[in-house]
This record gives C-alpha cells, sequence and structure tokens, in this order.
C-alpha cells in the first residue's frame, strides 16, 4: 500500500509540475483576423407563393410566373441591384418583383441579376480591401404549364412506410390545377361539366401550397392543406394536415420517370 501511496504522488507532482510550467509561459496569444473576412457580397433570390390562408417563401432561382423577392444575406452600409437589363436601380436590402406573362422576361432563359454591396471594410485585417464586392446570380422565369414540380411521384407517408403509392400533380384542363393522392385517395376532380379542380393551389416552380382547411368531396378529399416541395428536381415533400381534427402527415416521394 506505501509503494501505490508513493507511486500516486510522484505523479501528481509530475503533473502539478507541468500545469506550472504550463501556467509561467503566459497566454496565449489570439490573432485578430482569425474570424475576419473580407467585405463579401452575397444574397438570395426566393419564391413566394400564398393562398389566403396560407403563404410559403423558398430560396429559388427558378420562379413560375409571379413573385420574386431579392434579399441581401448580410448587413452592408448600402446595397445597389439591377435585375435583367431593366435600367432601374434599386437600393434597399430586400425588395420583391412580380412577373407577370406581360412582363417580358422570356420563359426559360437566364435573367441576370446583379449586387453590389458596401461596407466599411476590415482595414487593420485587410489593407487592400476597398469595402466593395459584386455578386451575380440568374433567374429563370418558367411559365405555369412547365413547372418542374409537376409530375407523379412514388412514395409513402412516413408514419405508414409500407403503404407506397403515387401522388400526382398535373394540369386537368387548362385552368384547373389537380393533385391527385393527398390525401390519400383523394382525386382533386369535381365530377360535373365544368370538371373543375376542388382544392385550391397556388403553383411555384419548387414549391405548391394548396387547400383552404374546409373542401369535403365525393372524391375522397378530406379537406386537405399544406405545402408541397421539390428537391433536385426529383425528390417531392408534402407536408399537410387533413379531416376536421386537423391529422399531420407528410409523404416523400421519388420521381416516376
Amino acid at each position: 500500500m506505501t509503494v501505490l501511496l508513493a507511486k500516486r504522488n510522484t505523479i501528481l507532482l509530475l503533473c502539478l509540475a507541468v500545469c506550472l510550467h504550463g501556467c509561467g509561459s503566459g497566454p496565449v496569444a489570439v490573432d485578430p483576423c482569425a474570424n475576419a473576412e473580407r467585405v463579401k457580397a452575397r444574397f438570395t433570390i426566393y419564391e413566394r407563393v400564398a393562398l389566403p390562408e396560407h403563404s410559403m417563401i423558398v430560396p429559388s432561382d427558378t420562379i413560375v410566373e409571379g413573385l420574386a423577392i431579392f434579399s441581401a444575406n448580410e448587413r452592408y452600409d448600402s446595397y445597389e441591384w439591377q435585375i435583367g437589363y431593366d435600367t432601374r436601380v434599386w437600393t434597399d436590402s430586400s425588395f420583391s418583383l412580380r412577373f407577370g406573362s406581360n412582363s417580358g422576361v422570356p420563359k426559360g432563359e437566364p435573367l441576370p441579376v446583379r449586387f453590389i454591396g458596401r461596407r466599411q471594410p476590415n482595414s487593420s485585417c485587410f489593407p487592400d480591401d476597398d469595402g466593395i464586392d459584386t455578386a451575380f446570380r440568374t433567374l429563370v422565369l418558367m411559365h405555369a404549364y412547365t413547372s418542374p414540380i409537376l409530375g407523379s411521384y412514388r412514395g409513402v407517408h412516413l408514419d405508414e412506410p409500407l403503404d407506397t403509392f403515387t401522388v400526382e400533380i398535373f394540369w386537368h384542363k387548362k385552368y384547373f390545377l389537380s393533385m391527385s393522392n393527398i390525401n390519400r385517395g383523394c382525386f382533386d376532380t369535381i365530377d360535373n361539366r365544368f370538371e373543375a379542380s376542388a382544392i385550391d393551389k397556388d403553383l411555384g416552380a419548387t414549391v405548391m401550397v394548396f387547400g383552404d382547411g374546409w373542401s369535403y368531396w365525393p372524391q375522397g378529399c378530406r379537406a386537405p392543406m399544406g405545402v408541397a416541395r421539390l428537391f433536385d428536381h426529383r425528390k417531392i415533400e408534402i407536408q399537410y394536415t387533413y379531416e376536421k381534427a386537423r391529422i399531420p402527415k407528410t409523404f416523400v416521394g421519388w420521381r416516376v420517370p
């Protein structure tokens, strides 16, 4: 026992000596430029879809005819935007533009977007930084009939992984956008002379909001209301509620070729 105690004390003394030696060397110098950055212009383009009951804003460089939001990702001392070949200059940190069918922007062609951000630079870390940076992106405008989110998707509700079925988003008629099987068994078409869609929708390029929370139809629609989002042009995720109890569901599916 005495030998063990002696060894333990020796080890403790050695550790203490190492600690004291480290402390005696003084504090470690912190580099003031370790996390510093040059002034960098960063911004995001968002697409907005909306119904009276709910709306959704998602990042997207492709939008269906409608509202696009341009927003700087950081704070700058001044902002300068130019959209496409429009000679106007916008100077807000965030603003929106509506691209309608008569906007004159060609469908499917990249529209250049330029943003210039100006901010007082950190000259002590970056003496050559003039505080001005320019960023470029492109915006593609699509027609609603060619939206990338249209199509058929095979998948499951996350809480029912063995029940595989297909959800389809399509134009039933020129003015009637339909979605089948959300909720499961809903065919979203009223059988009358108008053959209208039963569920309200607002369609974007990568997102669609739908439903009003009260549309019950004999075709199996139980008032579904929610949001469908497209990822990588192949995967769809639809989060919604249905029935009077507003039961939550999430469908995840993959595009059917």
